[in-house]
């Protein structure tokens, strides 16, 4: 089995979920009672870069982390904030992992589900609002698919919401019905609080569940064989 580097800030609630979520889906893929190979790095000091924006100075600083989990021993790495993927590109470049994308699996999920190519997706995740553009651009090129986000994401809220906060389950359901109407046939529900809040009912053929996503091609990427590229 591969190993497989975790990043996340401090006291995201990613970070607890991606450790089990992972093992759990190792066990049911590989029918056996193994756990998923794991190192995982949770830290703080990074955060504030992105507050002060000096975008090239976190790139760096993540780069530096990501460059621990390789030295420790991890064949690939996972961000545990979504609002980081934005600097995808400047962390992947000269580093020594390869980053195990989001967006790539669920590009991937839309080709195995056989959905409509011409269709629009709607996207809810908290962050976007601050940090939308690469990773839309990126779901949007890599699909070729038009991109809609809810009109406003301050679901309940003054001011957007950011990742580790309570939302209700009315929230959720409003921002999807509001996607829907603006013409999106499919929802990308983005962050694991969003996701747990929604029901069987909820969780149709047309909504997808974005973390569930990437931890499944996550866990398939660690039980390949070494040869194998990414999933």
């Amino acid at each position: 089995m591969r190993t497989l580097g975790l990043l996340t800030p401090v006291g995201a609630n990613t970070f607890r979920y991606y450790l089990h979520a992972l093992d759990r889906e190792v066990r049911q893929r590989s029918q056996r009672d193994d756990s998923a190979k794991l190192i995982a790095m949770s830290f703080g000091q990074a955060e504030h870069l992105l507050v002060e924006e000096k975008w090239w100075t976190f790139a760096q600083r993540i780069r530096g982390y990501v460059r621990d989990l390789s030295r420790g021993g991890a064949d690939a790495c996972i961000l545990g904030s979504l609002a980081w993927y934005r600097f995808a590109d400047e962390i992947a470049e000269n580093s020594p992992l390869p980053l195990l994308h989001p967006i790539d699996a669920l590009r991937r999920e839309f080709s195995r589900r056989d959905a409509d190519p011409h269709s629009p997706v709607g996207f809810i995740g908290p962050g976007l609002a601050s940090y939308p553009g690469p990773l839309l651009d990126r779901l949007a090129s890599a699909t070729q698919r038009e991109v809609i986000v809810p009109a406003e994401f301050r679901l309940r809220r003054d001011t957007p919401p950011r990742e580790g906060e309570a939302f209700e389950r009315t929230d959720v359901l409003r921002l999807i019905s509001q996607l829907r109407r603006a013409g999106a046939a499919m929802i990308v529900v983005a962050t694991p609080e969003l996701a747990e809040l929604l029901d069987a009912d909820d969780l149709g053929s047309h909504l997808y569940n974005l973390p569930e996503i990437h931890v499944a091609a996550a866990a398939e990427w660690m039980l390949a064989r070494s040869s194998e590229a990414l999933p």
